[in-house]
């Protein structure tokens, strides 16, 4: 039965099922009888009604608190579908509840239900973003690359980025296979050596056998990041960006792209030296007038350090003002999870594996294809048969808290306090009326006393001496 929008038909229904509930059968003896004195007293299953006890009346044969019915337990499962029809949130069905309906765990019955919702959850909005998961800072040149594609113009370009110095590599990517990668890398590799590292994201062709038998083969690690999210590959991201911007323009005044990349690189970044002086240890010549004694190698490796441990810090602070952390999901979990960003309803999907460290996860979706996503684009899957017929009384909202609250008494009037008595010192004014024997003789004035002449004396009151009555 449903009390939303209740016909006359539904109401008698609610009589009928009050009438056999026993919890409800027991709750109207106490409206009739009277409510023990004590709330440890009252039944265990009716010490949720305590707080409102005063509000709780019986007509027509259902149980009312204040205009509200109180839906015995078999109604309230059929109640909470109708209301949540239109599929509305938490705190418009929570407040539509309340006009009309009540029952101690009606808050957290709503919750449960909403929350299991399979519509609701197929079209819920996108996660809030976790904290920033920094990388560990490379202690030298040339340790950690991260790579990336971009187009522009039609041409596929190749940008190479040292996590240490933010030195930039660009080819132009003629093809895309995995062997033109590899022939690119190597021509990279063999002017600056080979990394120890290398981030990219998990498409093609850095998921292809030929290009993880390639670093295999040279003992280079391959750390890719989760697929639609940028921000794990931060570094390549942000050079992207701002490579591509200074290219177009270039591009567009007819000049050679070499050139853009040699002015980034002789650019210092931040508080810190140039790419090129990190990576190379000495400054590169570019067409500004330059002394010779400004190339000379030089050792800047000291306090580079400290500076990227102190800007490590910055991004950090300022960058997980607005983040929450998720919790971690199981292997196993059916979960909700977005195979584009940008989609507005999420697939379902089960997990296989997890990265816990890097938020990374191998789900399988129902067409059993494998994705793998951020945790950012993971949702946990709540099944709709959580919710039972059967409701408990549990009481989790605020404005159920007044069992909490102990019962305000009248305040007795406090007994008149006993005077103490009060010590007579002389001199001093007696406690009751007197008549004085002998008159006060008044104090004289004193006459300023000049440095050297003798203070004549002041004559002392006289103490008064009460009269005995």
């Amino acid at each position: 039965c449903s009390l939303v929008n209740a016909t006359p038909n539904k109401l008698e229904e609610v009589k009928e099922k009050t009438a056999t509930d026993r919890s409800l059968i027991k709750l109207k003896q106490y409206i009739v009888d009277g409510w023990p004195v004590d709330k440890s007293h009252v039944d265990v299953d009716l010490r949720e009604f305590w707080h409102c006890r005063d509000e709780l009346h019986i007509l027509d044969g259902c149980i009312l608190r204040g205009s509200r019915l109180v839906l015995p337990s078999e109604c309230r499962a059929d109640a909470l579908k109708k209301l949540h029809d239109g599929h509305f949130g938490l705190v418009s069905c929570k407040k539509r509840a309340r006009e009309v309906m009540y029952w101690p765990s009606l808050n957290s019955d709503i919750d449960n239900f909403v929350k299991c919702c399979h519509l609701c959850q197929k079209y819920s909005t996108a996660n809030q973003h976790e904290p920033i998961v920094s990388r560990d800072i490379p202690d030298r040149p040339w340790s950690t690359l991260g790579m990336d594609f971009f187009k522009l113009y039609g041409k596929d370009y190749l940008l190479v980025i040292d996590y240490y110095s933010k030195y930039v590599e660009l080819d132009v990517m003629h093809s895309m296979t995995a062997r033109s990668l590899i022939n690119h890398l190597q021509t990279m590799f063999a002017r600056h050596g080979l990394p120890d590292e290398i981030v990219s994201d998990s498409g093609p062709p850095f998921d292809s056998a030929e290009f993880h038998q390639y670093l295999k083969e040279f003992d280079v690690k391959h750390s890719p990041s989760s697929p639609r999210y940028p921000r794990s590959n931060g570094e390549a991201e942000r050079a992207i960006q701002t490579i591509k911007n200074s290219l177009r323009k270039t591009l567009e005044e007819g000049k050679n792209m070499n050139t853009t990349l040699m002015n980034y690189r002789a650019t210092p970044k931040y508080d810190l030296p140039s790419p090129a002086e990190l990576l190379m240890g000495r400054k590169i010549r570019t067409g500004l007038p330059t002394h010779p004694l400004v190339l000379k190698p030089n050792h800047v490796h000291q306090n580079v350090d400290k500076i990227f441990v102190n800007r490590k810090y910055v991004q950090e602070k300022y960058g997980n003002c607005k983040t929450k952390p998720l919790p971690d999901l199981p292997v196993g979990r059916k979960v909700w999870f977005k195979i584009d960003p940008n989609d507005k309803d999420w697939k379902v999907g089960v997990i296989l594996s997890a990265d816990y460290k890097l938020r990374r996860y191998e789900i399988k979706g129902s067409s059993s294809r494998v994705y793998i996503r951020n945790r950012v684009h993971i949702k946990p899957y709540v099944d709709s048969e959580q919710v039972t017929n059967r409701m408990t009384y549990q009481s989790v909202s605020v404005e159920d808290y007044g069992d909490l609250i102990p019962d305000i008494q009248t305040e007795q009037p406090l007994a008149e306090p006993t005077p103490l008595p009060i010590p007579i010192t002389h001199p001093a004014t007696p406690v009751y009326p007197v008549t004085p024997v002998h008159p006060v003789t008044p104090v004289r004035s004193v006459t300023p006393v000049r440095l050297g002449t003798p203070v004549r004396p002041v004559t002392p009151i006289r103490s008064v001496t009460p009269v005995r009555p």
